[in-house]
């Protein structure tokens, strides 16, 4: 049962109301550990699934192995005050904390996370993540970080990690990146956060994936960086801010220059330079339609 209460009539008083369920949405808890919220679980395909309005992570994992999440979308997920912790928000799309073996989370799309996209962390031991890969997935929005990983245990272990071919965006933006929905002082909007400190660290990659930051009008890809020109960075910006969605020719045309008159081959322009500025594939020709961005 859900009660709301009201200074006024609520049908005059707000122009809408958003509720979120105040735990995760995947959920399977442990006596010791109420906080988390699928603990010892394994050989699981999370698959094809959506979430949207959730209070704390979308998918949290503790103690498991071979969990596979791909092809989720995930948004406004994070920002309430969770399992009595009062004063204190978080909320990840995915993350895996703790004991985490053969983990993958591969083709998700997420946008506006109150923390980080995907997340391995760990405080105390035991802890240890081994053989987990995070790739093609689109992380538009995270209020903290793309990506972050973090285990602070000189008894933890971080073995085969990888965070690869994916497509950051507006990372620190959204509403989980706003000033007045963080603690004082606090820090966000990291692409990637690494904190192993004392902890053996052995093959961690972190290759092929594309940042876009729309402050400098620029993307880097493989950590380096391109500054595009307004129309090339606001076409590939475009495309990206809803991955495998046709855009066609005319949705382009208006969005990037509106009623302006220009030519038939304009966009065939912009998109050829683009790839080759940025020597990437994930911009796919629809004949006769359009354009897209795959992950």
């Amino acid at each position: 049962t859900l009660f709301i209460k009201s200074v006024d009539n609520p049908a005059t008083y707000y122009s809408t109301i958003e509720c979120a369920l105040g735990q995760h949405m995947v959920y399977n808890p442990h006596a010791t550990y109420p906080h988390i919220g699928a603990h010892d679980v394994s050989n699981i395909i999370f698959e094809n699934l959506a979430f949207k309005y959730g209070g704390a992570y979308a998918f949290k994992f503790q103690r498991v192995h071979h969990i596979r999440v791909q092809n989720c979308d995930m948004e406004w997920m994070g920002g309430a005050e969770v399992d009595g912790q009062a004063r204190t928000r978080y909320g990840n799309g995915i993350e895996f904390f703790g004991l985490a073996f053969y983990c993958q989370a591969n083709g998700n799309k997420m946008n506006q996370i109150y923390d980080s996209g995907i997340s391995y962390q760990a405080i105390n031991s035991p802890a240890a993540a081994i053989g987990i890969s995070f790739m093609n997935n689109s992380l538009l929005k995270c209020g903290l970080a793309g990506y972050e990983l973090w285990l602070r245990s000189d008894k933890g272990q971080l073995t085969n990690i990888s965070f690869c071919n994916n497509t950051l965006m507006d990372i620190g933006k959204g509403w989980g990146g706003e000033a007045n929905q963080r603690k004082t002082n606090a820090y966000w909007g990291f692409a990637f956060l690494l904190d192993s400190t004392y902890c053996p660290t052995q093959s961690l990659s972190i290759l092929g994936n594309i940042v876009i930051n729309r402050e400098k009008y620029a993307v880097f890809v493989n950590e380096k960086e391109h500054i595009l020109p307004r129309k090339e960075f606001e076409i590939i910006a475009l495309l990206a801010s809803k991955p495998h969605k046709v855009f066609t020719r005319e949705e382009i045309f208006q969005s990037i220059w509106g009623n302006s008159v220009v030519g038939d081959r304009t966009i065939d322009v912009h998109i050829r330079r683009i790839r080759e500025k940025l020597n990437i594939d994930n911009i796919t020709t629809i004949k006769g339609i359009g354009y897209k961005f795959e992950i």
